[in-house]
């Protein structure tokens, strides 16, 4: 049984996810029947997560959600085997994986390790996250730049929002008094 053209079909449009077909595959990915069904759905996502173009990945991993969430704790199992460790890990370790997918990828895991946190069958899934992190990985979202009106080029000993505080208050002062 194989998924591969009902994956790229779901997965191959331009602009906003298509969700009819996506609904439509969980479905039949759910109503298929035994891990080896569960690892052919899996394999056919984990095909269009590598794929080289950005947006391509970008509905993979939506719909790799999709799955996660409806098709049941066989498909949740494969976040767990070795296939799906070794696909991630490449991704995220990668040279020229895009910022964006990434950053999408480690979302989901970080939401999936914490649905997960309590379920048995999912332990696995932890220890993945640990390894990931101990091999540079890092899960922290990115911070956004401080505008550049707050940074100031003095040599001051105090953060730009501690001086920028300050000099407010200076001002009050000179206006007050």
């Amino acid at each position: 049984m194989s998924y591969d053209s009902d994956v790229v079909s779901a997965t191959g449009g331009v602009g906003e996810a298509d969700w009819d077909k996506i609904i439509k595959l969980c479905n039949r990915i759910r109503d298929s029947v035994g891990p080896t069904s569960m690892h052919q759905a899996m394999q056919s996502v984990m095909k269009r997560v590598k794929h080289g173009n950005p947006a391509v990945q970008i509905h993979a991993l939506t719909l790799l959600e999709a799955c996660v969430s409806n098709c049941g704790q066989d498909f949740q199992k494969e976040l767990t085997t070795q296939f799906f460790q070794t696909d991630i890990k490449s991704i995220l370790l990668g040279r020229y994986t895009d910022a964006k997918v990434a950053q999408r990828l480690k979302e989901l895991l970080l939401s999936w390790s914490s649905e997960f946190k309590s379920a048995p069958h999912m332990k696995d899934l932890h220890k993945f996250m640990e390894q990931l992190r101990r091999d540079g990985v890092n899960f922290s979202t990115p911070a956004a730049a401080p505008p550049s009106s707050t940074l100031s080029s003095s040599s001051s000993p105090f953060p730009a929002t501690a001086q920028t505080t300050q000099t407010s208050r200076e001002e009050d002062d000179l206006r007050k008094g």
